[in-house]
């Protein structure tokens, strides 16, 4: 009986989870974001993307972002890292150098 409990748990968990394979995150998903002031929810945006699976986080300077917002971005990957290890991911998104608009619209 506990085996047939145990077999249950493992395919309802890989059914939810889904596999824990690199090539079930083959597919590239970046989000590109404005900082914001507050470093709270900086944090809050790259961890929801990194538990929704994005693997390039690109950080988007505009005219109103301030020196508040580049202040905001100091702990991006330590808090990448940290989501990947919460939600059990393989590997953790790559964070870009903060790029203006019209560099990332060129590339």
């Amino acid at each position: 009986q506990q085996q047939k409990a145990a077999a249950y748990e493992v395919e309802l968990g890989e059914r939810v989870r889904g596999p824990r394979t690199a090539a079930a995150s083959a597919v590239a998903t970046c989000l590109a974001f404005a900082p914001l002031r507050r470093p709270q929810r900086v944090r809050q945006v790259v961890e929801k993307a990194t538990e929704l699976g994005a693997t390039d986080l690109l950080p988007v300077m505009t005219e109103r972002c301030n020196a508040d917002a580049r202040h905001a971005l100091k702990g991006v990957e330590r808090c990448a890292h940290e989501a990947t290890v919460q939600c059990e991911r393989l590997a953790p998104p790559r964070v870009h150098a903060a790029r203006g608009l019209p560099e990332l619209l060129a590339d």
